[in-house]
């Protein structure tokens, strides 16, 4: 399928890749990156890095109970237990699919710490959290939430220590990086100490880098997506397992991924504005449908992935498959979150609402780069696919 539009904004091209290049010879090591709303940050290898960084940087001890949304990316487990600690699974409001106040509040006896993902953009009910959690310390995921407010508040500014991630597939996409944030002196001196001590990486691993990145978002796109890319995605992720995908890699940012950050994040507010109008369009049929909507309006959220709970699993799965037959390519992120907590990081069953909904949630292309016409059309098959479903 030459035409199959992706899901995920996969941005780095020839020039992006030139540009990098040029940094690789021509830039110094840099520590600080600026985060729109928030200020200076300091940049590691992936978000996964900045996580276990935070986590250090709060000096929790190992074996520390860690409270996290069982409705999560793996790699977020994975980095709770690489620095020895251990997660404790935390139910989500159906609402905001992000961590639910109610089910923190029955199971925060035994936190020394509580990460909140804010999920696709929508940002969690923070107030009540912090409320709720006292003096536990607070990190907060903005990996999808980068620009997004509430109360007039930036993600990344209502906790102890924030981490952010410029992955392919995010909204700044530039390959690999991430970044951690706190306005806690203390916290932030220790994250600095730390990172500042990791090795340099080399100019052939940087080479090696761009090389792997141009070619990984050329298979992510048009033409090559539908007839190379998807495939070999499948077969990865049907032989890899969880457990081995996404790895932790202790290491500074790349140089070109931290020039390229740089030069994205400029026009993040103008990208922002394009998705949030992309999702008032979906908004609209959805309305028209009698469903819910996927975004609360009254605050401002970035709008990172435009998602949609289903009634039934069949249901969405109908969906995809018809969207698929028409070149609109759909993820069911997380979709096995329940299987993998309970396989591999000790979930026990405690989540009812992540049960109920975790494999009835779809998501659809709704990212910055899409053309006028390419959203009025999947609005238009986003139209005709929900009314085969709920008529």
């Amino acid at each position: 399928m030459v035409n199959l539009i992706p899901t995920e904004n996969w941005e780095f091209g020839l020039i992006d890749a030139i540009f990098g290049l040029n940094a690789i010879f021509k830039s110094s090591d840099s520590f600080l990156i600026n985060i729109p709303g928030l200020g200076e940050a300091i940049p590691v290898r992936s978000g996964r890095v900045a996580l276990v960084e935070a986590i250090k940087a709060l000096k929790l001890k190992k074996g520390s109970k860690i409270g996290v949304p069982l409705y999560n990316c793996p790699a977020v487990l994975k980095s709770i237990t690489y620095t020895g600690c251990q997660p404790v699974f935390i139910d989500i409001d159906p609402n905001t699919l992000c961590i639910s106040p109610d089910d923190l509040q029955l199971k925060l006896s035994t936190l020394s710490a509580i990460i909140v993902v804010h999920m696709f953009g929508n940002i969690c009910d923070i107030p009540k959290i912090k409320k709720i959690a006292y003096n536990i310390p607070i990190i907060e995921d903005c990996a999808q939430a980068i620009g997004s407010k509430l109360n007039g508040k930036y993600a990344g500014s209502f906790g102890d220590v924030a981490i952010f991630s410029f992955r392919s597939g995010k909204y700044l996409s530039v390959g690999e990086g991430g970044a951690i944030y706190s306005n806690k002196k203390n916290v932030f001196s220790r994250a600095y100490l730390s990172i500042s001590k990791f090795k340099t990486i080399s100019k052939s691993e940087e080479i090696a880098h761009i090389v792997k990145t141009y070619i990984r978002n050329k298979l992510r796109n048009p033409p090559f997506f539908g007839t190379v890319g998807l495939p070999i995605w499948k077969n990865y992720n049907s032989k890899t397992s969880t457990i081995n995908q996404t790895p932790i890699i202790i290491g500074r940012i790349y140089k070109s991924d931290y020039f390229n950050t740089n030069k994205r994040i400029k026009y993040l507010p103008k990208n922002i504005k394009k998705q949030q109008n992309n999702t008032q369009l979906y908004n609209n049929v959805l309305k028209n449908l009698k469903l819910d909507i996927t975004y609360n309006k009254k605050n401002i959220f970035n709008c990172y992935l435009y998602y949609i709970v289903l009634p039934t699993i069949q249901d969405r799965d109908v969906l995809d498959q018809y969207l698929f037959q028409n070149n609109i390519c759909a993820i069911k992120p997380y979709q096995n979150c329940v299987e993998v907590g309970r396989s591999l990081f000790g979930y026990k069953r405690d989540c009812p609402v992540t049960e109920n909904i975790s494999k009835r949630i779809i998501c659809i292309p709704s990212h910055y780069r899409l053309k006028r016409s390419e959203v009025d059309n999947i609005s238009s098959l986003l139209k005709t696919g929900l009314q085969q479903i709920l008529h």
